[in-house]
């Protein structure tokens, strides 16, 4: 989503900009909040942090509460700023991955943004390979078709135009995926079936890892390419 023509930011430099400008004089508070979430969690402090940040859900659940605490209530102000993600343009892989998900493959992603959708609407315009959405869980949505040998393609941590639905609780993200998402994931694993996993470095240890673990539990022989983005520092 960091290529032209998409440019959206990166997690962590959201986490950073909502750090710096979302709290204005409230920077103590935020940190003492903040603080505080990490006596909540006790043992699963560390799943809070990536790359020696607060994870992003962590600072927009501690934002939340901030604008609370000052009479805002629901949404919090800048999570506003989301559904602005809608409107991205796709770039050159997103119209390589709707490929993908034509000819059958199964794409999961941690990622807000449309542009997938958006690029296989422009490559396969026809009636019989129309996408249609619904929802499957607390934040999990499915993209599919009637025509059965296009690929199925999950957002489950939200989607840029329904911002309500957004992972952006880490309580929400520390809970396992719903059943159905699960199922479907089971049974394309245990078919050696290709499915790409996108927006998600696996630096932490939340509801994607425990997904995994568990599907290696159950067929230890599958195999699994883990591709890093030229700007990203994996350790």
């Amino acid at each position: 989503d960091i290529d032209e023509p998409t440019c959206l930011p990166s997690g962590n430099e959201l986490t950073e900009f909502i750090i710096k400008n979302g709290f204005g004089d409230g920077n103590n508070k935020f940190l003492k909040e903040y603080k505080n979430q990490c006596n909540l969690i006790n043992e699963k402090c560390i799943y809070a942090k990536l790359d020696g940040i607060p994870r992003l859900e962590t600072v927009i659940g501690v934002l939340q509460r901030f604008e609370n605490q000052k009479g805002q209530k629901k949404i919090p102000s800048f999570l506003k700023g989301f559904s602005s993600f809608a409107n991205a343009f796709p770039n050159h892989t997103h119209f390589s991955l709707a490929q993908l998900l034509y000819k059958g493959a199964t794409i999961v992603t941690t990622n807000y943004d449309l542009c997938i959708p958006k690029a296989y609407s422009q490559l396969f315009p026809n009636e019989r390979d129309k996408l249609f959405r619904r929802q499957i869980g607390n934040g999990i949505f499915v993209y599919y078709s009637l025509n059965q040998d296009v690929g199925k393609m999950y957002y489950i941590h939200g989607i840029a135009d329904k911002i309500e639905s957004l992972g952006y609780s880490l309580q929400n993200v520390m809970q396992s995926l719903s059943g159905e998402f699960f199922d479907e994931m089971s049974r394309k694993y245990l078919m050696n079936s290709l499915f790409v996993f996108l927006g998600y470095s696996g630096l932490d240890n939340l509801d994607v890892n425990l997904m995994f673990e568990s599907l290696h539990r159950m067929n230890s022989n599958s195999c699994a390419i883990c591709i890093v983005y030229p700007k990203a520092e994996l350790t």
